[in-house]
């Protein structure tokens, strides 16, 4: 079985699959879960060395400078993302549900990785 779907389904059907003992192509439940905590996500990338901007959960975020990113902690893609130009922190931010990130301005670019093999940069180019 081939799956594709959004990713909250995906990650619905890929634990229903898991429990049922159900072979599929696609990546595991227990993956999706890391893959979809952008903290822990990001905290496993800077440990082996990848740069990335200093993250705080929400509720830990009240040294941040600003301007600084909010997201939530467990989605996908760039859903529910904010740019919070000057401080404080609004309150409905300042939860472990949301992290807080470092402004970094820049080109965004994502590169899959299926086992061993990379694929080419695939730059975001989205109208302003």
């Amino acid at each position: 079985m081939l799956l594709r779907l959004s990713d909250p389904e995906m990650l619905r059907a890929a634990e229903l699959l898991t429990r049922a003992g159900k072979a599929y192509f696609g990546p595991r439940a227990a993956v999706m879960q890391v893959c979809y905590d952008k903290l822990r996500s990001t905290r496993l990338a800077e440990a082996e060395g990848v740069a990335c901007p200093r993250t705080l959960p929400g509720d830990a975020a009240g040294g941040v400078a600003f301007p600084a990113i909010v997201k939530p902690r467990r989605s996908s893609d760039s859903i529910g993302l904010r740019l919070v130009r000057k401080g404080p922190l609004p309150a409905r931010y300042r939860t472990p549900e949301y992290i807080v990130q470092e402004h970094v301005r820049g080109r965004e670019l994502s590169v899959g990785l299926i086992g061993s093999r990379v694929g080419r940069p695939l730059e975001l180019a989205l109208p302003a």
